[in-house]
């Protein structure tokens, strides 16, 4: 069975009816932004997505009108299979979403390059 995070709940965000999905590859996997704004959650899954480098989480991003891109978490520290993360924060009101390396235990804001953007348009 694949390992997931947050016991493998995504709170109804793949079966919303005003489910959108937006699709990414970073290297060897394929990260899916599950996201419904009336229930205001994201959820991306993961395939095939390597353990952050030592040191280092990938971590998650919301980017909110007037402020940027705001902290929605951090991905598992394991390889598996396939990694589900919901994400904090208001989907609803987010333009997109990001990925990004940064140093353990993340940070306040990116301080790196996005591995992966999903626009919500």
């Amino acid at each position: 069975m694949p390992a997931e995070s947050n016991g493998g709940a995504d709170d109804g965000q793949c079966e919303a009816k005003d489910a959108q999905r937006f699709e990414r590859t970073i290297g060897g996997a394929k990260a899916t932004i599950v996201r419904s704004a009336s229930l205001g959650k994201a959820v991306i899954v993961a395939d095939n997505m390597p353990a952050a480098p030592n040191g280092k989480d990938f971590q998650l991003w919301l980017n909110q009108p007037n402020k940027g891109m705001v902290s929605a978490g951090l991905m598992p520290h394991t390889s598996a299979p396939t990694v589900r993360v919901v994400l904090s924060g208001d989907a609803a009101t987010a333009t997109a979403a990001g990925l990004t390396v940064e140093p353990a235990g993340g940070s306040t804001s990116p301080t790196s390059a996005p591995l992966a953007l999903f626009a919500f348009s």
